[in-house]
């Protein structure tokens, strides 16, 4: 046996022997929105959490595949939230990468996403989810499944008010009220009292005539 091949399988023994020593990779992915209800033009921030990290190398590259309805939010925005994480994002692929220098051995938020429902969008429910996900190291890869989030669509509510009670009219000071509520001034209560005065006179005078008439 040559001495290539057997450096060869001395490599391959310290790889897999490596790769034992170290234990197997896994880890649970967890996606949080801020709400779970926005209305048209709002804004949903979702975190993406690690947690029960196993394998002493921990996580050094995340994967995913970003789905979500681009009829109802607007191109995805991305940040980082440790700040030895870069991340790299393939919109006609809806590719979704982060990695680091300092592997993650501990639970910890890695991502937040902000997806802007368009002011257009229709009321329902939709689904944002991160699909053919895997995380790695140097030596080992590893599928997980991470949950789809749910976020619902609908208008704001407009609030009920009580209508307001018509305004009550005041009569004007100085003046009587009559049987409909309207309002009699001084005069109108002078011509009122000429009036009657009148009618006195008239029968004053109708009864001399009439005397003087039986006279005759």
């Amino acid at each position: 046996m040559s001495k290539k091949i057997v450096g060869i399988l001395i490599f391959l023994v310290l790889v897999v022997s490596s790769v034992t020593s170290y234990g197997a990779i896994n880890a649970k992915g967890t996606l949080t929105p801020s709400t779970a209800k926005i209305a048209p033009g709002d804004e949903v921030v979702i975190t993406l959490s690690m947690s029960d990290i196993t394998g002493d190398l921990g996580i050094s590259k995340f994967k995913t595949v970003l789905k979500y309805d681009k009829n109802i939010f607007e191109q995805v925005k991305q940040s980082n939230v440790e700040s030895t994480w870069t991340i790299s994002y393939v919109e006609n692929q809806e590719l979704l990468t982060l990695e680091t220098t300092t592997p993650i051995k501990s639970g910890t938020n890695i991502l937040t996403l902000t997806l802007k429902a368009k002011s257009a969008a229709p009321e329902g429910t939709t689904i944002i989810e991160f699909t053919e996900s895997s995380i790695h190291n140097v030596f080992e890869d590893e599928d997980i499944i991470i949950a789809p989030l749910s976020i619902t669509i609908e208008k704001a509510s407009t609030p009920i008010t009580s209508p307001s009670s018509p305004p009550t009219s005041t009569p004007p000071t100085g003046g009587n009220t009559n049987t409909n509520g309207l309002p009699q001034t001084g005069i109108e209560d002078e011509i009122v009292m000429g009036l009657g005065v009148i009618g006195i006179i008239s029968a004053i005078v109708s009864g001399i005539w009439f005397l003087k008439m039986r006279d005759i």
